[in-house]
Order: C-alpha cells, then sequence, then structure tokens
C-alpha cells in the first residue's frame, strides 16, 4: 500500500485547506460586522432614549432618531 500522496492530490488538499481558512475568514468577517453593526444601532436608541428622558422628544436629525 503507497503511503505518500501523489502531486495532484497534494495540490487538491492544499488548494481545499486554503478554501477552508478563506471561508472561515469570510464567516468571522460577517459576524464582526453584524455585531458592529447591533452596537451602532443600540447606540443610536441609547440617545434616542436620553433625547426623551431630557427633552420629552426625539429629535429626528440625530442619530437614532
Amino acid at each position: 500500500m503507497k503511503n505518500s500522496l501523489n502531486k495532484g492530490d497534494q495540490s487538491r488538499i492544499i488548494d481545499a485547506q486554503e478554501r477552508k481558512r478563506e471561508t472561515r475568514d469570510a464567516v468571522e468577517d460577517a459576524w464582526e460586522n453584524v455585531r458592529v453593526g447591533v452596537e451602532n444601532k443600540w447606540d443610536s436608541r441609547k440617545e434616542a432614549c436620553k433625547q426623551v428622558a431630557a427633552h420629552g422628544v426625539i429629535d429626528p436629525s440625530a442619530p437614532g432618531g
């Protein structure tokens, strides 16, 4: 039984490993974008709540308004 891989098999394995890394990196980037988006939305909502507490109205031009 042959233990070593031929060059074609080695190349396919290396390509698959690279695609796996690229996919993992893309998923991590997507989750980071979701996290930042949620934080930005939360910050906007907090600002709107502060305006209501201070003035009783929301300034439509302010973030989250």
